[in-house]
């Protein structure tokens, strides 16, 4: 996560303090030591087991392995001892398909009662249409949701040259919204920076597809001026050429019969 995404984090578990939470994608432990220093207890899900101090987060549990079949596991087991999930974090599987299925599961779960659900990488065209895909705005649990809570960036220079990912998404579940939420679960107040983004990326294709194309037409315009001048020289060579000069006379006496066959057709 970037620095801004960090600090988002720290700032929503200060003012949150989930007891119960749940982490999809814990890689070497990175948001894993925010979750663990201000929740009761966490479950994070990973396909590797990275996380080289484990014996440090005595109230953490790590589930290694696919969360498509591991989470709905734990969230019905949830479900029978009546607990409540109160923050979820999905940065697992990036594809569509996989970040639609991890948010459908915690959606479906009735453990997911009053819940802040935050995704990341929600900048990542992959990511973000499989959120999307989900259909926040008809959900009946979702009710508000802001995709954009921390925008996220194109990366310059580097591995990810050119790549966009980053951005931390907002879902909150409930029975009604909280105080300061408009009638629209969805964030309508300003426009979403994932949408100005491509648009921009969309322009800069644009752009640099029509510079090609002049500069192809100008590698063409150059290349026909070359041979026109090169036709124009060897042109002038011929003309200051000995046989040029000899058969002269011939080619005025050819233009000489041209010019009477033309008026002897000539109707009368």
């Amino acid at each position: 996560m970037s620095f801004g995404e960090r600090a988002a984090l720290e700032g929503v578990l200060s003012q949150r303090k989930p007891r119960l939470a749940i982490e999809i994608g814990t890689y070497e432990g990175g948001s894993l030591s925010f979750l663990a220093r201000h929740c009761e207890h966490v479950h994070t899900f990973d396909l590797d087991d990275l996380v080289e101090d484990r014996a440090s987060y005595e109230n953490v549990t790590f589930h290694i392995g696919d969360s498509q079949l591991l989470l709905p596991a734990l969230l019905s087991e949830l479900e029978r001892e009546g607990r409540e999930v109160d923050l979820a974090l999905v940065d697992g599987d990036h594809s569509a398909e996989g970040v639609r299925g991890d948010l459908q599961n915690l959606l479906d779960s009735s453990t997911m009662r009053s819940t802040l659900i935050l995704l990341h990488d929600t900048m990542n065209q992959e990511t973000r249409r499989g959120i999307e895909s989900v259909g926040l705005a008809s959900h009946p649990k979702v009710v508000y949701y802001e995709l954009d809570f921390v925008p996220g960036y194109e990366f310059a220079g580097g591995h990810f040259d050119g790549q966009v990912w980053g951005g931390l998404g907002l879902v909150l579940t409930g029975e009604c919204p909280e105080e300061g939420y408009r009638e629209s679960t969805a964030q309508a107040r300003y426009r979403e920076p994932f949408e100005l983004l491509q648009g921009a990326r969309r322009v800069a294709a644009e752009l640099r597809e029509a510079r090609e194309e002049t500069q192809a037409v100008r590698a063409d315009l150059e290349a026909a001026q070359s041979e026109a001048e090169r036709s124009l020289a060897l042109l002038g060579a011929m003309k200051t050429s000995l046989s040029w000069r000899l058969t002269s006379p011939l080619r005025r006496a050819k233009r000489l019969v041209r010019s009477r066959s033309a008026s002897s057709r000539k109707p009368r």
